[in-house]
């Protein structure tokens, strides 16, 4: 059942959307069906069952709540209509068409709650939805989409899958030898995409299909797998999913043959792009471009570096050679394409199209290792041997690449290439195509795919069999692994065998949620709906109708500027990563039509976009071929990727029961005085530096947290030790605060890990250094830096750090935002760590829904691992308190950011009095004020605290004594901080931030506005993130909003429907008070 409030919500949503008669017909049915979605997925958030998408969870929707057949086929209908409404804007759609979408919506949300409230939707409701279109099937069907329902018996005769399909309703589907093994992990309403079956009868209501050697049958499709992870799993004499699993479990570091490799592969580029090249100079510079691999190379291999200098330059003078007897034609370096018709993504190295037929396209892959010197044997899953002229992982390379360009260009032929650099005499080896072969790769895909979500679902047989079924392997290829896995497994304890279980389970659930939205709170927010929506005009999580404005784009560095002309506000920000891809006029998206294009965003606003294309060899003439574009976010996996390694490496740690919170750590108590700390932030630091193993410091706001007590901790170990220190944050916005305070306040020589681009700090960035410094030098400075700041998010890319540094002591600042398996590297390979955080403000993001993170193990609970979604700092100081482990966590108290009057309404409201004022603090004209608003009938906007806060903030600005104060405005609303920014005179919107509560936390203002702009009492619900901390309910986005600021607290919002909030009651009683 879906919860009163959301309900509330959807009915307010759905009576605004079709009152909306400024927008078409068509426009509304479109609102109307997302909506729709909407329902649905709230309908199954709390369901234990499993479910690959919109049509699963309608099928589960239809059993679960009984539903009428005829309601039934008018749902169904309705999205068949949708369908065609969306793929043919053409289609014409009658206000009947669209005051039915909205009944049918309507009336499931009437199904899956109590009822319908508002008396004019119910009335509206009386009426039957009644569409004029009339779906017309096609005549057969040899490819649909497939919800499975069940799977016949394991001792019957044939395997056999049965589900549902949207066009075709009832299936089953024989399973032939290829396709068998199938049937060992699909679940009920998981999906398959079905291709080339053959229709065979009809049976019981069903429509029977069998298998034929033409025969695709994909697993969960919109899971895209990487083509180089598939390849990774074939070896000359067979292939297994478990490599796959193996390269997850194996912490993997810098090598010789990997940066050879990357440093040809960028040659190639270059010299495909026709570039004037001086070897030597390219070489150094592609080296300087990752600093840290070069060190620990060197330090591993001392010889390495002038080894791969002279690797390098003997391909290179090879490649000169043979470069020549690339196809000629229109060459595309490094394009991306993605392919959820056989569930696969990849990048290849090049794409050469035939300048005469563009449906010639030929595939280059350079290899720079070695190659095969005579023909190699391989024996497929059918047992067919064939030789090939390339190693096996290669040519399935290659194949998968023949697949991918299959489905984005239908008519494409032409041959794919394996380039082996190093071979003079026959570098171009072609990669045929093999009877059976791609249907082994799609097979083996649907494997690894079967695998991890077994291990999303709790399901953990696949770790146990990992050993049985790699030993079928010559012991080349994982022998070390294994070793280590054995190893690992055989060194832990029970406790870590449980937590290393859960902690993967969550990994690849967040993975599976932030892809495909199978477990995910919001699962229209996943990377999968860049293909699943085909036409996005209502979406704020597209920019879409953009025009390339060629004349003001900078094509050297390839920043590309986007004329935007709808001027809506968007979920995007500066810095954002997004792919770009073309569409029609109409808005449809040609994102499986053509190459995908990624990159950051380097400014937006109402009028353009700019952004730094990712791929800088692109060419102008693909850009000119459309005049329509879009852009969406952008999902990065790889840090993901590094967790399911970094896991297992922590379980057989030393200190792993202290670390996780099963055992107390012992504490040797040290002298420390600090002239600049107060006397709590002495109390606190001196506890943490006795402590032995870690210490978890509440830090408040305005508490001096990095200012004061960072720096503090940071000078005691740099003067009073030789230990190595790392200071970490999961922002880079925190990082460089870091930085600023090191820079200003001590004399510490410190480098900063990450991007040229991701720092405003550069003159300390390792990057940099690598271009003004050789190798030598570059390894002397970073040995004798004792101090590396970095964010959580560059650690996990560059491991190798712990390898070339032993850490005394890490210190992490914003912990409480951490997740727990993005904190376990630093605190495996920390002697002692010290992590800084409130638990009281902004939590952790998570994507899945809270029935997922919830942990029900014995053993995990007595450390408080109960729920996934907290951070490691936020779980480990629950525990301390629970066992009075007073020693192992200290909390400041003393702020001096906030008057007396704004402390004592964050100390009634979140920290039980335990705030003080430290007595230097001076906040002068201190007001608190409260504004009441009547409610309004547009949710989550409200026009008149709009202009209380813009009226407030011109009177601010004229004013003598107030005009040079900060001014913030804070609302939980993007449509509301939206309205509030462009009512603002312009010479102010630079002037005066406007944001929600999220980019508010780590800031302050001399002035906080705060609008709530909640017109219902259920919209409370939107606006709140509610923890039970300290036997107390907090709601930890307002602490943020109160908190920021200074002096001055000016709160607008509806008291009545305010006052239906225990919590903001309280507030408001309190502020009112105070006023």
């Amino acid at each position: 059942m879906i919860a009163k409030e959301k309900a509330l919500s959807f009915e307010e949503e759905i009576k605004l959307k079709l009152n909306d008669f400024e927008n078409t017909h068509t426009f509304r049915t479109l609102q109307a069906y997302d909506i729709f979605k909407h329902i649905v997925n709230t309908s199954v958030l709390d369901e234990k069952s499993y479910f690959s998408g919109l049509h699963a969870k309608l099928l589960y929707l239809y059993n679960k709540l009984n539903l009428h057949q005829d309601l039934i086929d008018k749902i169904n209908n309705y999205r068949k209509y949708i369908s065609k409404l969306i793929s043919t804007p053409s289609l014409y759609c009658s206000k009947e068409d669209m005051e039915s979408s909205f009944r049918i919506a309507l009336k499931l949300l009437d199904i899956s709650t109590d009822g319908i409230a508002d008396s004019e939707l119910k009335k509206f409701l009386t009426e039957e939805p009644i569409l004029t279109y009339i779906h017309s099937p096609e005549a057969e069907f040899k490819s649909f989409k497939l919800v499975v329902m069940v799977k016949s018996k394991p001792d019957s005769e044939n395997k056999i899958i049965f589900g549902e399909s949207e066009e075709l309703g009832k299936v089953a589907i024989y399973l032939n030898r290829t396709w068998e093994s199938l049937w060992d992990y699909v679940k009920p309403y998981s999906a398959i995409n079905v291709l080339e079956v053959e229709k065979h009868h009809e049976k019981n209501g069903y429509s029977v299909f069998y298998c034929n050697p033409n025969t695709f049958l994909v697993y969960e499709s919109d899971y895209l797998i990487d083509v180089t992870e598939i390849a990774s799993c074939f070896q000359n004499n067979g292939q297994s999913e478990y490599f796959a699993l193996l390269n997850w479990l194996s912490v993997s570091y810098p090598s010789t043959p990997m940066m050879v490799g990357n440093i040809v592969n960028n040659l190639f580029d270059a010299m495909i792009g026709e570039e004037e090249i001086d070897s030597e100079l390219y070489i150094d510079n592609e080296l300087s471009k990752s600093p840290l691999q070069n060190i620990y190379i060197h330090k591993y291999d001392k010889q390495s570096i002038g080894n791969i200098n002279n690797v390098v330059e003997i391909i290179y003078q090879k490649l000169k050679k043979t470069i020549v007897d690339i196809p000629k034609g229109e060459t595309f370096i490094e394009p991306s394409f993605l392919s959820p018709e056989y569930g696969l993504q990849g990048r290849l190295d090049a794409m050469v199209v035939d300048v005469s037929d563009p449906n010639k396209k030929e595939v280059i892959e350079l290899k720079s290792g070695g190659f095969p010197t005579k023909n190699v044997p391989i024996r497929t899953g059918n047992d067919v041997t064939y030789s090939l002229s390339t190693w096996r992982n290669h040519y399935v390379q290659a194949s998968c690449y023949n697949l991918i360009l299959k489905s984005v260009y239908t008519d494409r032929y032409g041959n794919s290439s394996i380039y082996y650099a190093k071979d003079e005499n026959r570098p171009f080896r072609n990669a045929p195509i093999l009877a059976g072969n791609f249907q082994e790769i799609i097979d083996l895909r649907n494997r690894i795919v079967g695998l991890y979500f077994d291990l999303a679902g709790r399901s953990y047989n696949s770790i146990g069999n990992l050993v049985t079924e790699l030993e079928k392997f010559p012991p080349s290829y994982w022998q070390k692994d294994i070793d280590v896995f054995i190893e690992k497994l055989n060194n832990s304890t029970a406790l870590a065998h449980e937590y290393l279980k859960e902690m993967l389970s969550f990994v690849f659930r967040e993975l599976i949620s932030n892809k495909v939205g199978k477990y995910a709170e919001s699962p229209d927010r996943a990377y999968s709906n860049l293909w699943l929506e085909e036409r996005k005009v209502n979406n704020r999580n597209t920019l879409h109708s953009l025009k390339l404005n060629q004349d003001e784009s900078n094509f050297d560095n390839y920043h590309l500027r986007f004329d935007r002309y709808d001027g809506s506000d968007v979920n995007f920000r500066i810095g954002d990563q997004v792919v770009i891809y073309p569409t029609t006029e109409e808005g449809l998206t040609l994102l499986l039509k053509e190459q995908l294009l990624k990159g950051v965003i380097k400014l937006i606003d109402k009028s353009h976009v700019v952004i730094s294309l990712r791929n800088k060899l692109l060419g102008k003439k693909f850009l000119e071929q459309y005049s329509s574009w879009a852009i969406e976010s952008d999902f990065l996996e790889h840090s993901y990727k590094k967790l399911p390694s970094v896991i297992f490496d922590f379980i057989d740690d030393k200190e792993f029961d202290i670390k996780v919170g099963k055992d107390e750590q012992t504490i040797n108590e040290i002298e420390f005085e600090c002239d600049y700390l107060n006397d709590k932030q002495t109390e606190v630091v001196k506890a943490a530096i006795s402590a032995n193993s870690y210490y978890l410091i509440q830090g408040p706001p305005g508490t001096g947290k990095t200012s004061f007590v960072l720096r503090s901790i940071l000078e005691y170990y740099y003067s009073n030790t030789d230990d190595c220190i790392l200071l970490t944050a999961y922002t880079n916005r925190a990082v460089d605060q870091i930085c600023t305070v090191l820079k200003e306040r001590t004399d510490i020589d410190f480098i900063r890990l990450g991007s040229r681009e991701s720092s405003e700090h550069g003159d300390v960035l390792l990057s940099n250094f690598s271009i003004d410094y050789n190798l030598k030098e570059l390894k002397e400075k970073f040995e004798s830096t004792r101090v590396i700041v970095s964010t959580v998010s560059s650690l996990l890319s560059h491991q190798e750090l712990f390898k070339l540094k032993t850490f005394g002591l890490a210190v992490v600042d914003e912990a409480a935002q951490i997740l727990e398996p993005f904190i376990i590297k630093i605190i495996n390979y920390s002697q002692k760590y010290i992590m800084i955080g409130d638990e009281k403000q902004l939590p952790a993001i998570v994507s899945q829904a809270e029935s997922n993170f919830i942990i029900e193990n014995e053993q995990l609970e007595e450390i408080e691992l109960k729920n996934l979604s907290e951070s490691y700092f936020q779980r480990m100081l629950r525990n301390a308190k629970k066992n009075g482990w007073a020693h192992s966590h200290g909390m400041l108290t003393h702020q001096g950011r906030m008057g007396e009057k704004i402390m004592e309404l964050a100390n009634k409201l979140f920290y039980q009095g335990k705030l003080l004022r430290l007595s230097s603090s001076i906040n002068s004209n201190e007001i608190l004020g409260f504004h009441n608003v009547e409610p309004e009938d547009t949710p989550y906007i409200n026009y008149s605290e709009a202009d209380y806060i813009v009226n407030s903030i011109i009177r601010i600005s004229e004013s003598k004594e107030t005009s040079n104060l900060e001014i913030g405005v804070i609302s939980p609303f993007r449509s509301q901080c939206a309205l509030i920014r462009n009512k603002l005179p312009f010479e102010l919107r630079d002037k005066v931030a406007v944001d929600t509560v999220e980019r508010f936390q780590g800031s302050e203002r001399d002035i906080i506005f705060i609008s709530f702009a909640v017109n219902k009492p259920h919209h409370i619900h939107n606006m709140s993130s509610t923890v039970f901390i300290d036997d107390c309910d907090i709601d930890r986005k307002l602490n943020v909003a109160i908190t920021r600021a200074k002096q001055r607290l000016y709160v607008t919002g509806c008291r009545d429907v305010l006052d239906q909030s225990p919590i903001y009651k309280k507030f408001i009683n309190l502020l009112v008070k105070e006023n």
